[in-house]
């Protein structure tokens, strides 16, 4: 299993129930493809660096988590499906 750092940008005005029913379901899925959330820390609303669907803020996560590769492809192909988030983004660690 690899180490991931992932960054989610949601919606800004989305409720704070509909917000972390996003995050649970994104936990969900990195454990049922068999891997391991290291910890999930919510960042709150901040100012994009650029704008994205003509919004200028986001409301941010940051997740630390372990999984095989195909796991990974699966959560960002569920992201892209999902309409309140703007960016997901995975990277590997050492």
């Amino acid at each position: 299993m690899q180490k991931y750092e992932g960054m989610l940008i949601l919606e800004p005005r989305l409720s704070e129930e509909r917000r972390l029913e996003i995050g649970k379901k994104i936990e969900e899925l990195i454990v049922q493809e068999n891997g391991k959330m290291k910890n999930f820390q919510i960042w709150g609303q901040r100012r994009l660096a650029y704008e994205i669907n003509k919004l200028k803020e986001g409301f941010y996560y940051l997740f630390h988590f372990s999984a095989e590769a195909q796991a990974v492809n699966k959560l960002k192909k569920t992201c892209r499906s999902e309409e309140d988030i703007l960016r997901l983004f995975v990277m590997k660690m050492k």
